[in-house]
């Protein structure tokens, strides 16, 4: 019994410290670390509770005495509304809960949205251990999170831009998207390399470097003049590979990406050449990238997909093109409102790819589940499945999927897209769940 008063001595103090704590705090620039108020949560809504509990039945019970069935009965109505307690504070916890964790070594990420209701991030920097403060994710942190990353140094100069120190010439974009940060280094750094091999390797294939939607650096894409050149082309490629890897060995950690191209406009057929850090989902040997047979296999594999998707694409533009003529005669095949419906929910997905998973190297299907419902089959685990129209009624939204072939069915969320066919305009989210708020962008193109 003694042991039962001390500690809820011990425990009333604690959750008075929480209180007085929180209470202080209201008004000011700090607040306590998610582990703070979860613990004092749970030490003043179900500890405490529970040995107050313990402590007054003993006491009770005490003075029951010879009255067995009352002490059973009043222990079973106790134990059942501690535990009815127990499941709504619960509840209320987890519901309450400002999700936090590491954004850098010394800066942290918390989620302000509550329960189910769209997510609202913050910086934040953390002092004493068990408090933090708001802060800014600046170029300061911007640089050390590169660092923390990447293992190498990175400068702000004065043009408030972050650079690598080694390699002044290469200024990296990182921008924060939600509870995550990404940035285009490895990009750049691999076009560094490839300019470089171009000149000692006397390489002359034309190529370009694509740029991501958010306007960072993309994958360097390498001219296939025809089907014939693939030999050739491969020669090149493995030369080019192997030359960067014998450089450095910063790539073997990371996943890079050579892309190949042929012709242009609709008729460009595109493919992706993996090597560094290859995920088995590639399904090709690490260092394939060595052989100049191996690299012809992949890269024949890849022309075959984007000649199939490309003669998809072309079938859709045909049926869309009639569809669209039928609608422009009035024919009964679409009269039916619903007919103009899906002509735009399939001519929002073809804009969404044709803008900014294309040139990635999907293939293209357009498919319909059970229930009829829109999406594209990308190849390799990966769909566009239409979600719905936006609540001003302008754009049509749509969610990019990974299946996980580890986990069977699972499906991961890449991306949301929001696209208004009439503007041929697609906005990428940044949101990787359903509780991501999303840009600003975003948020205003759709209302949301």
């Amino acid at each position: 019994m003694k042991g039962i008063k001390r500690a809820t001595l011990v425990v009333a103090i604690l959750s008075f410290i929480y209180i007085a704590s929180s209470f202080l705090l209201l008004g000011t620039a700090y607040s306590l670390r998610m582990w703070v108020d979860v613990l004092g949560k749970v030490l003043l809504i179900m500890v405490l509770p529970l040995l107050l509990l313990i402590w007054g039945g003993r006491a009770f019970c005490r003075v029951l005495k010879g009255k067995k069935w009352i002490k059973v009965l009043l222990g079973l109505v106790v134990t059942g509304a501690y535990g009815f307690w127990v499941f709504w504070t619960f509840l209320f916890m987890v519901f309450t809960l400002q999700e936090e964790r590491w954004l850098t070594k010394s800066l942290l990420v918390v989620n302000h949205g509550v329960g189910l209701g769209e997510a609202s991030y913050q910086c934040y920097r953390p002092v004493a251990f068990v408090l933090r403060t708001p802060c800014e994710f600046d170029m300061e942190q911007k640089a050390k999170y590169l660092k923390e990353k990447y293992g190498r140094a990175f400068v702000v100069n004065g043009a408030e831009e972050v650079y690598d120190a080694e390699y002044p010439q290469l200024t990296i974009e990182v921008e924060w998207l939600g509870n995550q940060v990404v940035d285009d280094y490895i990009p750049l750094l691999w076009q560094k390399y490839l300019k470089e091999a171009y000149v000692e390797l006397g390489l002359g294939r034309e190529y370009f470097v694509s740029m991501d939607v958010d306007g960072s650096c993309g994958w360097t894409y390498l001219e296939l003049k025809n089907e014939e050149d693939i030999a050739a082309f491969a020669e090149d490629a493995s030369k080019l590979m192997q030359h960067v890897m014998n450089e450095t060995d910063f790539f073997a950690d990371y996943p890079v990406y050579l892309q190949f191209y042929q012709g242009e406009g609709e008729d460009e057929i595109t493919g992706t050449l993996p090597f560094g850090n290859i995920s088995k989902w590639h399904e090709l040997e690490e260092d394939y990238y060595k052989s100049p047979k191996l690299v012809a296999e992949r890269i024949n594999s890849e022309y075959a997909k984007a000649v199939e998707r490309l003669i998809e694409e072309k079938r859709f533009d045909e049926e869309w093109r009639e569809r669209q003529e039928a609608i422009s005669e009035g024919e009964s095949l679409v009269t039916d409102a619903s007919e103009d419906d899906v002509l735009r929910k399939e001519n929002a997905a073809k804009l969404i790819y044709d803008k900014v998973l294309k040139e990635q190297g999907y293939s293209y299907m357009v498919k319909y589940n059970a229930k009829g419902d829109l999406y594209l089959d990308l190849g390799n685990g990966y769909t566009l499945v239409y979600d719905r129209t936006s609540k001003n009624g302008t754009c049509e939204l749509f969610v990019l999927y990974q299946e996980d072939m580890v986990n069977g069915e699972e499906m991961h969320i890449l991306e949301m897209y929001a696209a208004e066919p009439e503007a041929e305009q697609v906005i990428a989210s940044g949101r990787r769940t359903w509780s991501d708020v999303g840009s600003e962008e975003y948020r205003e193109a759709t209302g949301e």
